[in-house]
């Protein structure tokens, strides 16, 4: 069975459409995501500004400059993953559906289980969930 795009929303952004299938590069994408950790947690962290690169009183550099260096800087640190990034985003946005179910016990990247009894935000990452 294939699976399908459910959504015609991110045509422009993605040249994916209503009804086109999930590719190889998408399964493969998640597949790496899922099964290795390590590189999952380093994927995680290049979002993440782990530098001590606060401005002191004494440097005046506005607020655009230091959102301008911030985001270069996560663009330089996320460039190894970027067709990592795509793949997994064009999977949850494209491809992607909403669970039914309520209080379901899911595991993901955890040593011990989670109930999750309500989620309040919208979560744009794939879940590499599993009931056992």
């Amino acid at each position: 069975q294939t699976l399908l795009c459910n959504v015609s929303t991110w045509k422009d952004a993605y040249n994916i459409g209503a009804g086109d299938a999930f590719t190889a590069q998408h399964i493969m994408a998640v597949m790496v995501y899922s099964c290795f950790d390590a590189l999952r947690q380093q994927f995680v962290r290049s979002f993440v500004d782990t530098t001590s690169t606060e401005r002191d009183d004494t440097d005046h550099a506005s607020d655009d400059d230091d959102a301008d260096h911030d985001r270069k800087q996560c663009i330089r640190r996320h460039s190894v993953f970027a067709n990592l990034g795509r793949y997994l985003r064009e999977s949850v946005e494209c491809f992607g559906v909403q669970t039914k179910h309520s209080n379901a016990l899911c595991y993901h990247s955890v040593t011990h289980s989670v109930s999750i009894t309500t989620v309040d935000d919208i979560v744009y990452a794939p879940f590499s969930t599993t009931s056992q």
